[in-house]
This record gives C-alpha cells, structure tokens and sequence, in this order.
C-alpha cells in the first residue's frame, strides 16, 4: 500500500511525464483491447440467449478428406434423431433462409430460419411473449405460426404484447405471429441475427404448387435442409456421440446420398463439431486473421513498452541522486526496485483504464465491416467480461515489460558520485539500455511500416488485375419467383417480362440473364469429355446466360459468336461457349470452334462450340481464372439480372424495382447492387489488413518518433552542465 501511495504522489508531481507515459501505453493496450473484443464478439462469445451453450454440438455432412462439410438432410437427421439417444439428450434441425417480409409497408429483407418443433426448447429459449411451436404444428397443414425475434417485435410492433395472433407477410404468403423470443437471442449463427422462426409445413406453403417442398424436404435424403444441432447429456462427450453416430451410420445403406452417384454408398459422414454459431471452414479462416491482426496489435503494444520503458528510465536517471540517498540511509536494491515496479503499475492501469475507453470507442468503428468474405458485415459489438479480462492481463503485462529493465537498471548506482553535485554522466548499464530501447523501437516501427506496405501493395495489385468483366457500371438483381409461390410457368413468365422491361427501361444501356457469376456464393460444375477421347475429363464451373450476356458484362468473345435468340428459345439447343481457359485444356492443339464437348454430368449430351468467351476471375481473385461453360438460358425461372447502365447505381436499382412492382406488386426481387460490391466483398480480407496495418504502422511511427525525441532530450539534459 505504502509503495502504491508513493508511486501515486509521484506521478501526481510529475504530469507531464506521467501523462505521456499514460497516452503511450493506451495506445498499445486500446489497440490490442479493440481487435480482441472484435474476434471475441465473431469466434469466442457463447451463442447469445442459448442455455448452457458448452453442451451444445453441430452435426454435418464430412467429406472422407475431413475438407468440406455441408448440410444434413432431413431423413438423416431424423434417423440420428432417433438412434443417437445414450449420448444426446436431444436433436433438432434449422435451415437458414432469407425471404422478404411486410408488416403493412414495403417488403424489407430479413434472415429467417426454418426449424423443428423442438428448436428453441433444446437450444433453452422460452419465448417471453406467446409460446413456443406446439407438437400438432410439425404435421403438414397444420397452419403458418411464426416465432419473431425481441428486435423485430421492437422495430416493427412497438414492443406491442397484444402481437399475438397478428398476420404479417413472408414473400407474400400470411403467417401468423404466435410468440416473440426474449431480447438477445439470434439463432444459431454468432454474426447472422435471425429475426423471425418458422416451421418446415410453415415453409412448404411459400412453394409453388407444382412443388411438393415437404416432400423433397422430409422423405429424400438426397435434399439438403440444414444443420443438425444436439445437446449432449451430462457427463457424454462429443467423441461418445461421435462414435455412437458412426454405428447408426454404418447401419443404414442410403445414408447421405445427396453427393452421392447413384448406386454408390455416400462417402460423406455425420461428424460432430463443439458449440454451434461457426461452420468448421469459417472458425479456420477467422482464426487465421485473428493471429494475424493480434500479432500486428502485439507489436505495437511492445513499441508502447519500449516508448514508456525510455521515458521512464529517462526519468530514473533524473531521480539517480534521490535513489542514492535512498539506499545510503538503509533502503535496499530490492526496496528501490519494488517501489519503482510499483510506479510503472500505476501508470500502466491508469493506461489501462484509457485503453479500455479507446477499445470501447474503437469497436464502435468496427460497426457495418466485413472481417472475411465468408460472413456478414459484423454489427453490435460490444464489450463483455472476457474482453475486460483481457484488457486487465494487458495492463498488468504491460506494467510488468515495461517498467522492470528500467528499475533493475536505475538501481545500481555509484553512491559516491551520484550523491556529488555536477555529476551525472550515464552509467554503462543505462546507454546500453537506452540504445537497446531505441532499436527495438526502430525496428518494430520498420517492421509495421513494410508489412503495411506490402498488404497495401498487394491490394493495389489485386485491384490492377483485369478481372475479366466490367464491373462498374452493372447492377445486380437476384430474382426467385417460386419462392413467393409461382409455379414454374409463371416463374419464367416473370423472369421474361421483367428482363424485357429492364432492358427498355429509360437509361439502361443492356440487360442480360444468368444463372450465377463468378462472384457468386453458390454454383453449378459439369464436366465435359472429348467424343474422341472420353476418358479425359474437363471440370468447368458452368451457367446459363441468355443472348448479349458477354457484352453486358464486359466479357470479350474472342473467337465465334453469342447465342441466337432461337437458340435461347430451344430447349433441345445443343451448343456452348467456352472460357479461353476451359478452350485451352480441352482444345491444346486447335480452334475449339466446331469441335464437340460430351457433357458427362450432370447429364450426357453431346454439344458444339460455338464461341470462346474470355477468362473471367472470381472470389478468389489472386488465382489463376478458372474454367468456364455457359449454355442458353431457355426459360428460366429463377437467376439474375445484370444491367448495365450510365445513370448512378441508386437510380438503377429504383428503376428494377419500378418494372418489378408494375410486373406483379407481391414478387420482388432482392440483392439489388451493384457488381463492385461482389468484388469488395472477395477483397474483404485484403482491405481489412491493408487499412489496418496501415494505421498501426503510422501509430506505430509516431511513437517511434516519439520516444527517440524522448531518448535525445533526456540525454541532452544529462550533459547540460557539459557545455
């Protein structure tokens, strides 16, 4: 206590070194308390509103590779369900889906999950408002209720109690509103914050009528539906129901058949992964960048130290005849050391306090980023419990590096010349440091400023790549008219008028239809072989795309033509046109125009080539362009919209939705944006690195900066009675 109250009237008599010393370490601590309390908020948090998430497992689909994992289908979550029963207490199953919903205004995009009766109750949730899905409501026609999350009931209802039994609309189909869940619960995604809950019979009534979407859902294992998330009992473990899951599997032949060849025994298993919020692949990559961001934040966190550290030896140099006097009436080395330690502590929590305030400011920053292509933009993040754990053990390990050299240093002195008047030349032991402090500073500033440089560079590189289409001037507009209940003759009726009136919209230069970009989350792969040679195979990622496709994307036909309108109308049209990448793997030797392509899957057909388009780049933009096949969109029912157009991309996505709502007023279309926006989002990670070493390298600069000006004014200031 003695020791604390010292370090305290110290500082208190000294405010501008202590001050400086303070903002220094803030800085180091706020950094690394910001970027830790981002990770925590995306990959370290428990899922939030969920009882006892430790018990909680995912269960998915496994390659034999253990390289990818997918969603389960719904008989096979049935048949885990069912036979997993020593180690889980329970299993339930949620599909996420996004769908338009209106509450008396126009329709606004929400995320939606579809799920069994049994979701929230294994999860812990109790609604606070209403009830949960009742057991009957799991039956085919057993109506539309619908669960909606606290934010939705604030935002749209008032916090209104009397919501029960309300109507509102989901891609224009009613549901009836019969619970709101309580005020922090999202689902199963730790970014995804879904917003409304509806059943798998619920589901089925937004299908069209020539779908039996129950069907596909609940008797094919063929039909992915979601994850399968269990809880397990008290004192099982995952590997327990990991082993007892591989004995239900090995007994049923037709286990996870949706990758599977006809015939073939599925080589996809059931595999059990801890906690739910993260995909496996997704928990990979955010560990990845979190090391990478910590390990730049921790860099700058020792430039703070060594900054503070020379401030403070500075410091002890000036008290050198104070701590002489000290230890000639009595006082010990280790007395000097401790209360010195105990001056850097003081220091180093009040930065800590500052910090902790930084951190709170700079996550407020972070609101609307995106960390990794791989998710949403990251909203809410606050602080919790472990981020201020965290930011204790920062200050206390900071306290600790940087005030120790320093003490032991400044407590060996020379009694009989530090207590003469005029004498006050540094000791070897203080230069040494002194000149150590400035190189460690000097270096990691070096080291934060190429790393920046790199990261920047290579950002510029990637932008300076011809991506293969031009992506300034279009807007997107995804489109699925069967989800708001159009059968599959209306649906590609819709697709039709709509890309016709886009196309004589007033301002818009082309329009075209396509299945999916390169760009795109999803897509399709065929493979192909030569008549004369079937047993060599070509995999092309592959699409339909209707006639002047490549002029409204910018993509050169560098040998023989687009599509024909006849063709685009012909469903038995056997042709194709080929990326110059697919042309060089299959056609080594010779013009690939004329020459035939067997499709093998996911159907045999024979086809001709007709053009060869340019190389297109997609999410993986430094990468060589993969192969590309597109085939004629012959009426299509569900895709996208390009459009190309001079006029800004605001007025662009009102003029889709004004041909959308005169086509038909329930039926819209979503993701309106433009293309640049896929191609950021690719870029996530490089931006996210490039703007942030950035700035912890100019930080990084300036303290460096800093505590060489420090160094130099306290040895100028030794020498003065020199001169």
């Amino acid at each position: 206590g003695r020791d604390i109250r010292l370090a305290v009237r110290s500082a208190v008599r000294r405010p501008g070194y202590a001050l400086a010393v303070i903002a220094t370490l803030a800085i180091g601590i706020g950094a690394n308390t910001a970027i830790f309390s981002l990770f925590n908020w995306i990959l370290f948090r428990p899922l939030p509103g969920v009882s006892k998430p430790g018990e909680l497992v995912t269960i998915k689909y496994q390659t034999a590779k253990r390289d990818s994992d997918y969603f389960v289908s719904f008989r096979d979550y049935a048949d885990l369900r069912d036979n997993v029963t020593t180690s889980l207490l329970g299993l339930a199953a949620a599909a996420p889906r996004k769908m338009d919903l209106s509450v008396g205004g126009d329709p606004e995009r929400i995320d939606t999950e579809v799920v069994t009766i049994n979701y929230l109750s294994l999860l812990g949730v109790q609604p606070t408002v209403g009830r949960d899905f009742l057991r009957t409501e799991e039956q085919p026609g057993s109506g539309t209720p619908v669960i909606i999350s606290h934010r939705l009931w604030r935002r749209s209802f008032g916090s209104d109690e009397g919501v029960l039994g309300r109507t509102l609309r989901l891609n224009g189909r009613p549901f009836t509103i019969v619970g709101v869940v309580p005020a922090g619960f999202q689902g199963r995604s730790a970014v995804t914050a879904a917003d409304l809950w509806l059943t798998i019979p619920g589901n089925a009534t937004l299908a069209s009528a020539d779908t039996n979407v129950a069907d596909l859902l609940t008797s094919r294992r063929s039909t992915m539906f979601g994850d399968a998330i269990g809880r397990l009992r008290p004192g099982a473990s995952i590997e327990q129901a990991q082993a007892e899951s591989d004995a239900v599997v090995a007994r049923i032949p037709d286990f996870a058949t949706a990758l599977s060849m006809p015939g073939r025994r599925s080589e996809l298993s059931a595999a059990f992964y801890p906690g739910v919020g993260h995909d496996q692949n997704t928990k990979e990559v955010l560990t990845r960048v979190f090391r990478l961001m910590m390990g730049a934040v921790g860099l700058l966190l020792l430039l703070a130290c060594a900054n503070a550290a020379n401030l403070l030896l500075a410091r002890a140099t000036a008290r050198r005849r104070e701590i002489a006097v000290c230890q000639a009436i009595g006082a010990s080395r280790f007395r000097v050391i401790r209360q010195q330690l105990a001056e850097g502590l003081v220091l180093s929590a009040a930065a800590g306090v500052l910090g902790l305030g930084l951190a709170a400011w700079l996550t407020w920053l972070f609101d609307g980023m995106r960390i990794v292509s791989l998710l949403p933009a990251v909203t809410g993040v606050a602080l919790d419990w472990r981020v201020c754990a965290f930011a204790v053990a920062a200050t206390l390990l900071t306290g600790l590096i940087f005030a120790a050299a320093p003490a032991v240093v400044s407590s060996r002195v020379d009694l009989q010349s530090s207590l003469k008047d005029g004498v006050t030349s540094s000791r070897g032991g203080r230069r040494l440091l002194r000149g150590t402090l400035v190189t460690l500073q000097v270096t990691v500033s070096v080291v934060l400023l190429v790393a920046a440089g790199l990261f920047i560079r290579t950002l510029q590189n990637i932008r300076g790549l011809d991506l293969g289409v031009e992506s300034e001037s279009i807007v997107s507009a995804s489109i699925n008219p069967s989800r708001f209940g159009a059968n599959a003759q209306r649906s590609s009726a819709y697709v039709r008028e709509l890309l016709e009136g886009i196309r004589n919209a007033p301002g818009v230069t082309t329009a075209a239809f396509t299945w999916t970009t390169s760009f795109s989350s999803s897509r399709a792969n065929a493979v192909y072989t030569r008549p004369e040679d079937p047993m060599t195979a070509f995999q092309a990622a592959t699409t339909a795309v209707s006639p002047g496709f490549f002029a409204t994307m910018g993509i050169p036909l560098i040998a023989g033509r687009d599509f024909t309108d006849a063709e685009a109308r012909d469903a038995n049209a056997a042709v194709v046109i080929i990326s110059h990448a697919l042309a060089r793997r299959a056609f080594p030797n010779g013009s690939p125009i004329g020459s035939q392509l067997t499709l093998r899957f996911p159907k045999g057909k024979t086809v001709e080539v007709v053009g060869v388009a340019g190389d297109v780049r997609g999410k993986a933009v430094t990468t060589d362009p993969e192969p590309w096949s597109y085939t004629p969109a012959v009426d299509p029912t569900w895709g996208t919209i390009q459009v190309r157009s001079a006029l800004p991309a605001g007025q662009v996505v009102a003029t889709i939705r004004d041909v959308a709502r005169r086509i038909d007023p329930i039926i819209a279309p979503h993701d309106i944006e433009g293309f640049g926006a896929s191609v950021n989002r690719a870029l996530s990670e490089q931006r996210l690195f490039a703007r942030t070493s950035g700035i912890f390298a100019l930080v990084a600069a300036v303290l460096a900066g800093i505590g060489i000006y420090g160094m130099m004014a306290g040895a100028v200031a030794e020498r003065r009675k020199e001169f």
